[in-house]
């Protein structure tokens, strides 16, 4: 045999680059197997944390805040929470005995909402047009008028008032997305109809949108909305998780991150948690 005709090696820099370059695939994979099973990426108990919320909660008996047990009745009824009911029959009781006039705000123990959305705890509760009219904020009365719609009719203007809250900031979709359900839950609108299910989908895009900023309050409130209104499919797992490690010590949540507890966030994360956790009963959250 030849020189010519001996088979040829690889130059030694060919094999010591394939050495490489599986040294670095199998250091790849050990770093990834490494990284996955780092204690703060894995995945929360979210039932855990569930139970947590309801514990704080629940701890604050009287003291949490009236809103709130019109959010927690409606949990209740979905999920099974039979410690907010004690406190749900106090706010009924105060709602009832509230003033209402069109010249003065309704107002109960400080907050005008007790009165004016008592509707959503008490079945025949009613505010008249002009009632609607008389609350204080530019929020409420778009709210209100859907709240109370069965009994008042719809503002010829509210798709167009549903929009105008979608072009807000912060709060504004998500009251947006509240309205619009009330609306439909009671029968005031028709969904099927092409502006209302179109209406419905750009809502639904507005609080995707907004929940990208969770942990903050209003980002949870757009995913429990997105829950309220049809989308829990849109739900990203991750949203949930970034919910869950957001949770303080205690129990509660706070307006961002680092932010002392409070019972608006902790009510709307709870709510998201129990969503992801448990099969709840499909039920209105308007009395019917």
């Amino acid at each position: 045999m030849t020189k010519d005709d001996q088979p040829r090696r690889a130059p030694n820099y060919v094999w010591w680059l394939l050495v490489g370059l599986t040294a670095a695939a199998i250091g790849a994979l050990v770093a990834v197997s490494t990284r996955k099973t780092e204690p703060s990426e894995r995945p929360l108990d979210l039932s855990a944390s569930a139970r947590l919320a309801e514990a704080y909660l629940r701890g604050r008996g009287t003291k949490i805040e009236p809103v709130m047990l019109l959010i927690l009745d409606y949990l209740d009824r979905r999920f099974g929470l039979p410690w907010v009911r004690p406190e749900v029959a106090r706010v009924r009781t105060l709602g009832s005995s509230c003033p209402q006039t069109a010249e003065t705000p309704p107002a109960c123990d400080g907050s005008h909402a007790i009165r004016a959305f008592l509707r959503l705890i008490e079945s025949t509760a009613r505010l008249t047009s002009a009632e609607i009219a008389a609350l204080p904020n530019t929020t409420d009365p778009f709210t209100a008028s859907a709240l109370y719609c069965k009994a008042n009719g719809l503002p010829a203007t509210f798709l167009k008032d549903v929009d105008r809250q979608l072009a807000g900031e912060d709060y504004d979709p998500p009251h947006a997305a509240l309205g619009l359900q009330w609306a439909l839950e009671q029968g005031c609108l028709d969904a099927q109809a092409r502006e209302v299910f179109a209406l419905r989908q750009r809502v639904q895009d507005a609080l995707v949108e907004l929940a990208q900023g969770v942990p903050k309050d209003a980002a949870i409130e757009s995913i429990a909305l997105l829950a309220y209104s049809g989308g829990w499919t849109r739900v990203q797992p991750e949203w949930v998780q970034t919910i869950a490690r957001a949770q303080q010590q205690e129990g509660g949540w706070g307006e961002t991150e680092n932010a002392l507890p409070n019972d608006h966030t902790t009510t709307l994360a709870l709510w998201v948690l129990l969503e992801a956790t448990r099969q709840g009963n499909t039920v209105a959250w308007v009395p019917q």
